[in-house]
């Protein structure tokens, strides 16, 4: 039994550190949900004023979230410098997502179905993936870093809350 509790409490560690996970990927915007919504359209608008979830959308859940924790000036300027380059880096690592998608459209369209080929590009939609991945990851933990342990916990807590986690549940008010 005392095994089942203990595996418990590991996975319970493991959500509550994806959610902070997540916290950190809404605020960088990961592009794929970024492209995503800009596609099928996601009730927000971009910079550009299409609809999807822009960087203006996750900067205002990041300083929301960084609100909470009564993050310094400092500490907001040096993370909002990070998610910036990594938002940046991550663009440019999916540049070639336009690309992937019509070669897929075109071996799917061919006469014949060719198995290595599509192997081929899914080997390299994985590489891409990975990279965007180990980047994120990378603003993630330092963005760890520049917040307290007290900080980091009180985001831990607040996102393994049940209910919306980067509206109004973030805040001074709210506790």
């Amino acid at each position: 039994m005392a095994t089942d509790s203990n595996d418990r409490n590991r996975f319970r560690t493991f959500l509550r550190a994806g959610a902070i996970s997540v916290l950190t990927l809404g605020a960088i915007g990961t592009i794929s949900t970024v492209q995503a919504h800009d596609r099928f359209g996601g009730g927000h608008q971009t910079e550009s004023g299409r609809p999807g979830f822009g960087p203006m959308m996750g900067e205002r859940m990041l300083d929301r979230a960084l609100g909470s924790v009564d993050a310094s000036d400092e500490q907001r300027a040096e993370i909002q410098a990070i998610i910036k380059a990594a938002r940046e880096d991550i663009q440019a690592l999916t540049a070639d997502t336009e690309v992937y998608r019509d070669q897929f459209k075109g071996l799917l369209a061919a006469d014949e179905i060719d198995r290595a080929e599509f192997e081929i590009l899914r080997q390299t939609m994985l590489e891409t993936g990975d990279a965007v991945s180990a980047r994120a990851m990378e603003a993630l933990l330092d963005v760890a870093e520049l917040l307290t342990p007290e900080q980091r916990a009180e985001l831990l807590e607040r996102a393994g809350r049940p209910g919306p986690r980067f509206g109004h549940r973030f805040g001074p008010h709210r506790r």
